[in-house]
């Protein structure tokens, strides 16, 4: 089709809303408030091993990029691990 591009996967995600992940570039926060362990890098917003995708500790910045879920999760970009992807909010001040 003239005038028409094809667009990968993960573009089509970003449009759809489908990661969470959007244009945005929100605040940069900081992972608090872990007693043991660490916050998990998700693929989706909610608590499951098989979604973990990188291990977050006290004291290490995310910078918010998406948006919330209805459970407490948000979308963010995590630098240290160079992913993106869902915590759990209450962790980050």
């Amino acid at each position: 089709m003239a005038g028409f591009e094809k667009i990968n996967d993960q573009d089509i995600e970003g449009v759809s809303g489908g990661s969470g992940q959007g244009l945005y570039e929100g605040p940069w926060k900081t992972v608090l408030g872990l007693k043991t362990g660490y916050l998990a890098l998700r693929t989706s917003p909610a608590y499951s091993e098989a979604n973990e995708i990188g291990e977050l500790y006290n004291g290490q910045e995310v910078q918010i990029t998406g948006n919330a879920s209805d459970n407490g999760y948000i979308w963010v970009w995590a630098p240290s691990l160079g992913k993106s992807g869902w915590v759990n909010a209450s962790y980050l001040a």
